[in-house]
């Protein structure tokens, strides 16, 4: 597993932001494709699935222990490469990529 974080995402991820992102990614629950999620969650994930151009989507994750803001999550699988997990800060305005964990082939 390798994590690449985004320059965009630098004011959440600097000083104790990388350890507090990874602890919530680490209790967020996954859930496979189809399923029931909140109306903003939803559309944070279609968002994401869109800009990012995500093939192959087969997990979505949400959780609030990036409180006050939300932290999302969707797994992609791609041909030639890795699958991956892209994460984002949904502060209720936008999203804000934040990392990358790759997943060896």
């Amino acid at each position: 597993m390798n994590t690449k974080w985004t320059e965009i995402g630098r004011e959440y991820s600097d000083g104790d932001g990388r350890e507090r992102i990874s602890s919530a990614i680490d209790s967020a629950e996954w859930k496979a494709l189809p399923c029931s999620t909140g109306f903003c969650q939803g559309m944070a994930v279609k968002e994401m699935i869109s800009q990012f151009r995500i093939p192959n989507v087969s997990h979505v994750a949400d959780s609030p222990a990036m409180s006050p803001y939300g932290l999302v999550g969707v797994r992609g699988h791609y041909k030639n490469m890795p699958t991956v997990d892209i994460w984002a800060i949904d502060d209720g305005c936008g999203l804000t990529p934040v990392c990358i964990v790759e997943y060896p082939a």
